[in-house]
């Protein structure tokens, strides 16, 4: 269950924003809540019940790429309610259930390929909204 993760896999987010804890997942698939084992992309969250599984990690301040020798926690979540881009100097997706924001890092070797559709809009949101910094108008 996503409510007994350990403290230490959960950051809170700022004072006035959401009141989900913040939590770092490596490793990531998107599943059918239903179908053990059967991958989705997160494009299909508005027709299917989805579920991330993989493996938190504890959030620090070191670079994300440094994480692996953390401490993990491998987790499956409850559904899957939305998705959305953060964009900044590195672009990522969030992921929301009832339970906490899962900020995705790496997707799983044999999900990479299901993963494709929501990495190209990322890939895509992210260049359109560095041109529209640039040049606003």
């Amino acid at each position: 269950m996503e409510q007994a993760i350990p403290e230490t896999f959960s950051c809170l987010p700022e004072q006035g924003s959401s009141t989900l804890p913040l939590r770092l997942l490596n490793d990531f698939a998107v599943g059918v809540l239903e179908g053990p084992g059967k991958y989705a992309s997160l494009t299909d969250v508005r027709t299917r019940k989805l579920c991330l599984r993989g493996t938190l990690v504890q959030p620090n301040e070191q670079p994300l790429e440094e994480h692996e020798n953390d401490t993990q926690q491998p987790i499956q979540t409850e559904a899957v309610l939305d998705w959305m881009i953060e964009y900044g100097s590195k672009p990522c997706i969030w992921v929301s259930t009832a339970a906490a924001w899962y900020k995705l890092l790496a997707p799983a070797a044999d999900y990479k390929a299901t993963f494709q559709p929501a990495q190209r809009k990322l890939d895509l949101c992210s260049r359109a909204a560095a041109a529209l910094q640039v040049n606003p108008g």
